[in-house]
């Protein structure tokens, strides 16, 4: 049963909005699971005399390794902020429990079986948020009519459930899989399809246009590999499911960016909202291009820079949380070093998923695909807004890689 811990902090990721104080320090539900699953972890290695080899085996893990880094490198930045405890609070949401959980994944998951669970039961997630917005429209609609769930824009819910679709596609595919399973699978991916239509976030529909293309990418890889004999070709089967994907994200962004047009004056009013604060972000990265503008810091140093400036007080500010933009963000909150992190991790990701594909093991091929696209959807709704700042985004982005990094059977 107590395998089960990173399926079940996966599936409550939402559950941080559940916020109360435990002896005066701020803390969420989703934190006091993962504590919980910590604890009843090391006390399971203890007893198990495993403790030794579990450290040893988690890390020896390159990406727990740059996960430390990120830790380091964003401690260093709480001191940068004028707010102690506000950037102690994220430092500790968004880099220390992503660093257990990350622990916790690679301690509990031995095979793709354990891997397809978590994947399974994210997907879920996704799902049930998706599906309790449908059911009960007055609590999870938008004053303007978008589908939003319990988060607070329909932004957000469309950053946590686009990173769904590919992995539950590659669950509803797999045909050693019970039907009463794929068909529960099935319907899944359908409810979450619909949520990512129904938030007219334009990030999520880029993001599923990038992934589309993405997919012909690693067909292509497939392909030519196979033409040049290095390693078994890529299953026709694969490829048609890459293809179904394909079409289906071209389709709905084609269909979905048309619709937009009924929406001009929200688009251009937020495109022109977008464009101000990454102008700003610009300028204050060549201000402080080594250590940012301290975590946690940077709607208030927004604030003060631009108080004298025209409209930005009333109408730019309150929407100037994040940057925006996952690299402007990074680099303005983490500093140099903690941006650098982040994109070898993706680099060590992405090389590893090609390995994935390339490999002989046809009946994991699909995994390393749809790991590859959840994080393609993730990269390009960064571009708009800041897709892994948030308690349950963050580890989002960590179950992707970790996926990659507990299946990966080579080195890279």
């Amino acid at each position: 049963m107590i395998q089960l811990i990173p399926f079940i902090i996966t599936l409550l990721l939402p559950s941080y909005l559940i916020r109360f104080s435990f002896y005066g320090v701020p803390t969420t539900l989703l934190e006091i699971i993962v504590y919980g699953g910590l604890c009843v972890t090391l006390i399971h290695a203890v007893h198990s005399k495993q403790f030794v080899q579990a450290v040893k085996k988690v890390y020896s893990n390159v990406f727990f390794k740059l996960a430390i880094i990120l830790l380091l490198v964003s401690a260093i930045t709480v001191f940068v902020s004028p707010d102690l405890l506000s950037a102690a609070g994220i430092w500790k949401a968004y880099f220390f429990d992503s660093l257990i959980y990350i622990f916790l994944y690679i301690y509990w998951a031995r095979n793709k079986k354990d891997i397809d669970m978590v994947l399974a039961s994210f997907s879920i997630s996704a799902g049930l948020l998706v599906l309790g917005s449908l059911l009960l429209p007055r609590y999870g609609l938008s004053v303007d009519g978008r589908l939003q769930s319990i988060f607070s824009s329909p932004n957000y819910l469309a950053l946590y459930i686009t990173p769904a679709l590919p992995v539950c596609w590659y669950l509803v595919t797999q045909k050693d899989s019970l039907f009463i399973k794929r068909l529960f699978l099935g319907l899944t991916f359908l409810v979450i399809l619909a949520g990512v239509i129904l938030t007219y976030s334009r990030g999520a529909w880029m993001a599923l246009l990038g992934a589309g293309m993405v997919s012909l990418y690693f067909i292509y890889i497939s392909r030519t590999t196979g033409r040049k004999n290095r390693v078994v070709k890529a299953s026709s089967y694969h490829k048609k499911v890459l293809l179904v994907i394909t079409g289906l994200v071209v389709s709905i962004t084609t269909i979905g960016l048309l619709y937009s047009s009924l929406f001009k004056f929200r688009g251009v009013q937020s495109d022109t909202i977008r464009i101000a604060i990454w102008q700003q972000s610009i300028s204050y990265i060549k201000e402080t291009p080594l250590l940012g503008v301290g975590l946690g810091n940077f709607q208030n140093y927004f604030s003060e820079h631009t108080k004298t400036f025209i409209n930005f007080p009333e109408y730019i500010t309150p929407h100037a949380l994040t940057p925006h933009n996952m690299v402007l963000n990074l680099w303005l909150q983490t500093g140099i070093i903690g941006l650098t992190a982040f994109l070898v991790v993706v680099v060590l990701f992405y090389t590893r998923v090609k390995n994935g594909i390339l490999q002989e093991e046809v009946h994991t091929r699909g995994l390393y695909v749809a790991l590859g696209l959840s994080m393609a959807t993730i990269l390009f709704q960064g571009l708009v807004d800041s897709a892994i700042w948030k308690n349950d985004l963050i580890l989002v982005f960590w179950m992707v890689v970790i996926s990659i990094s507990v299946s990966s059977t080579r080195d890279v």
